[in-house]
């Protein structure tokens, strides 16, 4: 799977890039360009695709689309049965932007890669 239809694919699952309905059209020189109409067209680099504003990381983890590691999870324990119950965390998206943060510019694509999860994947 490429970036583009990594992007693509969450934008059909309801991701809305910037707070806008756009379509991600295409990927020229790591600049990645949206829109719905060939004039109504945003560029943004892949900086500023994983940034706050551009609602990935909020819209991947409210969906649980983040590769299951163990770090994403939480034990809470249940008092009515007596045991610990696995749950999925799901305010991490601050992890995550940290994460996307601290990544090298060659990494970036790579880790969103690693990172999304899109399919019923193991």
């Amino acid at each position: 799977m490429t970036l583009e239809d990594l992007l693509n694919t969450l934008i059909q699952r309801g991701w809305k890039p910037f707070g806008k309905r756009d379509k991600l059209y295409a990927v020229e020189d790591g600049i990645y360009i949206f829109g719905r109409i060939a004039s109504d067209w945003n560029t943004y680099d892949l900086r500023q695709i994983t940034s706050k504003e551009s609602w990935l990381w909020q819209f991947v983890c409210e969906n649980k689309m983040i590769k299951k590691l163990w770090d994403n999870f939480k034990y809470f324990y249940n008092s009515r049965d007596n045991k610990s119950t696995l749950r999925y965390y799901e305010d991490r998206y601050k992890y995550w932007l940290l994460e996307s943060s601290l990544k090298d510019e060659s990494e970036l694509e790579d880790f969103l890669l690693q990172s999304i999860k899109v399919w019923n994947e193991d």
